[in-house]
């Protein structure tokens, strides 16, 4: 075959399958088409933090009980102390899996106990749950939505003040001002996500 042939088969198989391409578009065929919305049911949140009476809300306060050390008048910390404290979180209604944590804000610890401040620290205990670092994950139970015999969750915050002959000057002029400290405390409530 000659080139100007071949030229030419090509040209006019191009032009064939455009032609179809645009007349495949023009046979009849059977279509409906439907508007509408579907539904989906949000998991609800429903939690409340209390110290056992009142609910906690920003800038809360809640006092910490200093257990008993035969080296330390009664109801007061010195290094070498722990307080511990416990609040309630109600889950009852919560349809999801929660995340808790409670940190001490760093900065805040190091304005109140100066070079002290490394050795304070808090820990959380919540019995039946997970803990993952500074977090504690409550899981639903069975799969079911939190209720009146499973959501009510107790919380112990330990604050631990443990010696360390290093800080001995900063532990004197905390001891020598003899205050009622304050200590920044945040907790934090939220939906666990794996």
């Amino acid at each position: 075959m000659k080139k100007s042939t071949i030229t030419a088969i090509i040209v006019l198989l191009m032009i064939l399958t455009i032609c179809l391409y645009f007349i495949s578009g023009t046979y009849a065929r059977y279509a409906d088409e439907y508007s509408g919305q579907t539904t989906v049911d949000v998991a609800k949140w429903a939690v409340s933090v209390t110290d056992g009476t009142e609910a906690l809300t920003n800038n809360f306060t809640l006092p910490f009980t200093v257990e008993t050390n035969a080296n330390v008048v009664e109801g007061k910390i010195a290094p070498g102390s722990t307080a511990k404290a416990t609040i309630e979180l109600d889950l009852t209604g919560t349809e999801v899996a929660v995340d808790f944590g409670a940190t001490i804000d760093e900065d805040e610890l190091a304005t109140v106990f100066g070079d002290s401040a490394e050795d304070v620290n808090l820990t959380t205990s919540i019995t039946g749950a997970a803990t993952s670092g500074a977090t504690t994950t409550i899981n639903l139970p069975s799969g079911q939505a939190f209720d009146a015999s499973n959501g009510k969750v107790k919380i112990e915050l330990t604050l631990e003040w443990t010696n360390n002959d290093s800080n001995n000057l900063s532990d004197t002029k905390i001891g020598n001002a003899g205050e009622t400290l304050h200590i920044p405390v945040d907790i934090t409530v939220q939906q666990h996500i794996d």
